[in-house]
């Protein structure tokens, strides 16, 4: 339902796609202190289960999935697991790519390629079985990235057959058939080695090979051991450039460059999406011991519905794709935030209010009376966030925070016929009353509150003595809270107002 929905609201999908297993792990029931758990803190366990998901690799979308185990029918006569696997998914996005004009570069499938003389030549494209009960939302055949474990020559011959594109790493056990391994990158790992500890190139390798409809690159990679990276349909070109590192600050900040190329650099920026995921996965705090296992692999889905709900969040915030829902970058909620937010709208909210889709079926609605349920009720207009914004933009705006708890202070305000001194500013000529504050004698606290005549006319003495930014600078507050004589007392100016303004807003903060 978390790929079917995600899909369900996406206009066009990346053209770039990661794929990478995630891992469930059951631990068990044991108690405190057996160890039960630190059995599962790495990507593979004996305990629990995986799901190879593939997703977009600038942002978490997942677009398809399989769960990892040995029923999984095979493909084109491969048995791998991890070639099946990622068989299965490519399948399963065939059908939402948009139909593709062999005329139309722009929603073609074809990749223009290099050969060895520099020419650019044009792949040709499979056909594609148009299912008119799935959204479209890859407008050309994406290329996938994946590690591996997923790779081999059947598999970067069936990619190239069937028009899509990959990239990613190559195992020494499944290197090109067809070059020499003296010719290649696939020494093992010593024990020991010195060299292991550095990274470095052995021998730059770019290796092209010309198929009907296809190219498949081959590619050294920068690490401690023997690595490669193989592509299919993947690059226009592949040329050698410098990228510049740093490491530290000021007089200890260390500069140099290292060799890259559009390979490499294509695959350390898209290899990486699923790993974030599992980490935040993590992150999300999911979990409990239970003997049934099922709910491991529900709590892990739930986890990564988070996940996903906080990506698009972010992508809304950025006000992209509507600027009514921009957030400043500072403003935005991290993923901490985002999870208890999203932990207390859900306890808090009530099926009754019938909000969203569904809500209308759940036990706590159809229980109701119909004319009670809340899906009868005339929703209310409400203004929407740019008329907000609009009405608060300017210091004229006639929006002044939530009055609320002020306007119950004027509702309580009583006038007598004798003038008393103003708590605010110590004049005479007060002849209103605050029944919702008491002074130390529990009376009435008395202010200057809309005198047309005599010494408090036009005083603004009640609103100054209900304002945060100006609790402590009235006379009573004065001589009661700071202990100051009465005789010192003076009318705050507006510097001192604007610092104790600075000063309440600090110490609230701290509450």
């Amino acid at each position: 339902m978390m790929v079917h929905n995600c899909n369900a609201i996406t206009k066009f999908a990346d053209e770039n796609q990661t794929v990478d297993e995630t891992t469930w792990g059951h631990a068990g029931y044991g108690e405190s202190g057996s160890g039960i758990t630190t059995r599962l803190m790495n990507k593979k366990v004996n305990k629990g289960g995986q799901t190879t998901i593939m997703s977009d690799s600038h942002r978490f979308r997942p677009r398809a999935y399989i769960h990892r185990h040995k029923l999984n029918s095979p493909i084109a006569q491969m048995t791998r697991r991890g070639t099946v696997e990622l068989c299965h998914l490519l399948t399963d996005i065939e059908s939402m790519i948009l139909p593709q004009d062999p005329t139309d570069r722009t929603l073609s499938a074809t990749s223009f390629l290099f050969d060895s003389s520099g020419e650019p030549t044009q792949a040709t494209t499979s056909p594609v079985t148009i299912r008119k009960d799935v959204k479209k939302i890859f407008r050309k055949k994406p290329v996938v990235c994946a590690d591996n474990f997923f790779f081999d020559d059947k598999m970067c011959e069936w990619i190239g057959a069937h028009g899509f594109g990959c990239l990613g790493t190559n195992a020494r056990n499944a290197l090109p058939k067809e070059i020499e391994k003296k010719y290649l990158h696939g020494q093992k790992h010593t024990s020991g080695c010195k060299y292991s500890k550095v990274a470095r190139f052995t021998n730059p390798i770019v290796a092209v090979k010309n198929s009907p409809g296809y190219q498949r690159v081959h590619i050294s990679f920068q690490s401690t051991n023997s690595t490669n990276i193989t592509s299919v349909n993947c690059f226009n070109e592949c040329k050698l450039f410098i990228e510049i590192r740093e490491r530290g600050r000021g007089k200890n900040k260390r500069v140099w460059g290292i060799e890259m190329n559009d390979g490499r650099r294509m695959y350390l920026s898209t290899y990486f999406r699923i790993d974030v995921v599992d980490h935040l996965l993590k992150n999300a705090a999911i979990f409990y011991r239970t003997w049934k296992y099922w709910h491991a692999p529900k709590n892990h889905a739930l986890a990564m519905v988070i996940v996903l709900a906080h990506d698009i969040y972010l992508e809304c915030a950025e006000g992209k794709i509507n600027i009514e829902w921009k957030v400043e970058k500072k403003k935005q909620l991290t993923f901490f935030q985002f999870r208890q937010n999203l932990s207390t709208q859900m306890l808090t909210y009530s099926p009754q209010k019938v909000k969203y889709p569904g809500d209308e079926r759940m036990r706590a609605v159809t229980g109701l009376p119909k004319l009670k349920r809340g899906g009868n009720k005339k929703k209310q207009q409400a203004v929407s966030l740019s008329q907000l914004r609009s009405a608060k933009r300017h210091k004229t705006s006639r929006l002044c925070g939530n009055l609320d708890k002020l306007c119950t202070h004027v509702a309580s305000i009583e006038k007598t016929n004798t003038g008393r001194i103003c708590a605010w500013c110590g004049k005479q000529g007060a002849y209103a009353r605050c029944g919702k504050c008491k002074d130390d004698s529990k009376k009435p606290v008395a202010l200057h509150y809309n005198n047309s005549k005599g010494e408090g006319q036009g005083k603004m003495c009640f609103y100054h003595y209900h304002n945060d930014s100006r609790f402590g600078l009235g006379k009573n507050d004065s001589t009661a809270l700071l202990k100051q004589p009465k005789g010192d007392w003076e009318e705050p100016t507006p510097g001192e107002i604007d610092d104790n303004k600075s000063h309440i807003e600090s110490l609230t903060d701290q509450l």
